[in-house]
């Protein structure tokens, strides 16, 4: 797994940090953990495989293929065996208004499909008894939760009434005690009032969170 840049829709080129503060050989279970946290591969093409460690599963073109059927194949290798971290940025991911991800946020399956998504990663992994799973399971709903609530901000200012209120409705059914947090009251407010001063308030950076720190994985791993 290498490290990414990121080219906006004019081909500007934008760094950010690597997940990881180095290069590092990841035993089981250090990879385990991150999967339910975060996209440490935003693109795909960030992962190269040895076609001796996967089997190719037949392509039955469903949405749980399209957009986290390579989650699945990650996860399981990550049960299984040890995974390279390169910080150097080896591809460039190109994200525009057309891509799978828009089309994915407009029809909630970024929040919907990661929800499940990670049930089914905690039952993969029922049999290999780690105890980190349990932590970041429920730290994991919280953190889709306010996920939800984010992308309803991003939509509100984009002037989708609409789309910001679905998220919002979602973000409580999968972490009801949201509602009492102040971006939950404010957005409620300001999707009801469409005032422009509100919205401006909640606004955020365009929906695009570039990280600016890099962490140490969780052991077991070795630097290389």
């Amino acid at each position: 797994m290498v490290h990414r840049s990121i080219l906006d829709e004019k081909g500007i080129e934008t760094e950010e940090a690597p997940f990881y503060d180095n290069n590092y050989k990841l035993y089981p279970p250090s990879q385990i953990g991150v999967y339910f946290m975060s996209p440490i591969n935003p693109s795909i093409t960030q992962v190269f495989y040895r076609s001796t460690s996967i089997l190719k599963p037949g392509h039955t073109n469903t949405l749980n293929d399209l957009y986290f059927g390579h989650r699945f194949v990650d996860f399981k290798l990550c049960l299984d065996m040890p995974v390279i971290y390169l910080r150097e940025a080896l591809i460039a991911h190109r994200i525009h208004g057309v891509s799978q991800s828009q089309e994915a946020t407009e029809n909630l399956i970024q929040i919907i499909g990661q929800y499940l998504l990670n049930f089914q990663l905690k039952e993969m992994s029922k049999s290999f008894e780690f105890d980190i799973v349990d932590e970041k399971f429920e730290k994991s709903i919280k953190k889709i939760a306010a996920t939800s609530l984010k992308y309803s901000v991003i939509a509100l200012a984009n002037g989708h009434q609409s789309l910001a209120t679905r998220y919002w409705h979602l973000a409580l059914a999968i972490e009801p005690k949201i509602e009492s947090s102040e971006l939950a009251h404010k957005l409620s407010q300001a999707i009801k009032i469409g005032e422009r001063e509100l919205i401006k308030s909640l606004e955020t950076n365009d929906g695009i969170d570039l990280r600016i720190t890099s962490y140490k994985p969780d052991p077991p791993f070795e630097y290389i």
